[in-house]
């Protein structure tokens, strides 16, 4: 799902020479090698004869597992979409998108750019399907430490069982109708994982505690964003939910940033 913030903001130019320049989180460590960015990837997918100047403000922090990558790559697709005529539609947008993902998660997929470049929440298959979700608030909290989502991706288990697979599907069903409806006691029901969430938790200190002092302000339910470390959780608290998630990481000395947000439009001009 596109959250209204945090975001990117990407300014292109034409240039003699490809040159990626970044400020804001991140800058001294996001490569600015066209090659090894994920905008620089796009821009070259996209026109191969050209050069750009690519400025990255960087808003959404890498590593965080709230889709950094897939900003700079959705961002930088329909931008220069837009600014050549290409008529590209949105699928093609977001394959071409997900084509610079690889070079940040070691391999190509949807998952991120789909919603950065649809807005609001995406389910991401075979085809990508939009759902305008209706408006409820989400409690975001983004931990002082940094997960690599090539790695984190390593650790979802390859075999699961009939029950495991049961037990999510009914899950994403209940928050799909959730966001549709929008009662966040059924997204938050929907929220709780049993493959991916039991490995990704080990990966943060204080997870389980995290997601119990959520539960007692009232969160219906309380997560990992992406791969990790990011928390996110609904209910009718989020500043309650937020400080208490905060608290809590404080207790295992990481500081952290809460941010109230809410389902966002995708990649616009600015």
């Amino acid at each position: 799902m596109a959250l209204k913030k945090p975001f990117d903001t990407v300014t292109i130019k034409e240039a003699s020479e490809t040159e990626i320049t970044i400020e804001g989180y991140g800058e001294n460590q996001i490569p600015t090698e066209p090659s090894q960015n994920t905008a620089g990837v796009v821009a070259r997918e996209m026109m191969p004869d050209k050069n750009f100047k690519i400025h990255l403000q960087k808003g959404i922090p890498p590593g965080s597992g709230l889709g950094s990558s897939a900003a700079s790559a959705a961002a930088t697709a329909y931008a220069l979409n837009k600014i050549y005529s290409l008529n590209h539609t949105q699928t093609e947008l977001i394959e071409i998108a997900a084509k610079g993902e690889e070079v940040a998660a070691g391999e190509t997929h949807s998952d991120n750019v789909g919603p950065a470049i649809t807005g609001g929440f995406c389910i991401v298959g075979q085809e990508i399907h939009k759902i305008k979700p209706r408006p409820f608030k989400i409690t975001v909290v983004t931990p002082e430490h940094t997960s690599k989502t090539k790695e984190a991706r390593k650790t979802i288990p390859r075999d699961v069982t009939l029950e495991q697979a049961k037990q999510n599907i009914y899950r994403a069903a209940v928050m799909t109708h959730g966001i549709t409806t929008g009662n966040t006691r059924k997204i938050g029901h929907g929220m709780k994982d049993t493959i991916a969430e039991p490995e990704r938790a080990k990966t943060i200190p204080g997870y389980h505690e995290i997601k119990e002092k959520a539960r007692e302000t009232g969160a219906h339910g309380c997560t990992i964003s992406g791969s990790g470390p990011t928390i996110f959780a609904v209910g009718p608290n989020p500043k309650k939910t937020g400080k208490a998630i905060q608290k809590t990481f404080k207790k295992h000395k990481i500081n952290s940033k809460l941010i109230i947000t809410e389902p966002g439009p995708g990649t616009k001009e600015k």
